[in-house]
């Protein structure tokens, strides 16, 4: 979710953070569960940001998978509602990604 930031050097500042996020997350070990990497990449991303904590940022997680396995033509994804909890967003992570192991039975439930 884009929020609005109404001085450019804040938007900025975000995000040069998200991009940190976003390297510092693939750099890490990837024989590490993913959400020790980004837990960690998050923690050390904000350590460095000046100031900058999740509430200033306003940062939102959200899951998502790819429907296209159970829609033959259409190039949806499903996702989870956007949380503010990041932890909250690795349980729905969790959902989805065992929904689509179990099959259309198990995901259409989470897309409707």
């Amino acid at each position: 979710e884009t929020r609005y930031v109404g001085v450019l050097e804040d938007a900025v500042s975000h995000h040069i953070v998200l991009t940190q996020i976003k390297q510092l997350t693939r750099s890490f070990d990837p024989a590490a569960p993913f959400e020790e990497r980004v837990r960690a990449a998050i923690a050390a991303a904000l350590a460095e940001a000046d100031g900058q904590t999740h509430t200033t940022l306003g940062l939102t997680y959200q899951a998502a998978i790819s429907a296209r396995p159970f829609l033959l033509r259409a190039r949806h994804d499903i996702y989870s509602p956007m949380l503010r909890d990041v932890e909250e967003a690795f349980v729905w992570r969790s959902r989805l990604l065992g929904a689509k192991r179990a099959g259309w039975h198990a995901v259409r439930p989470l897309w409707l």
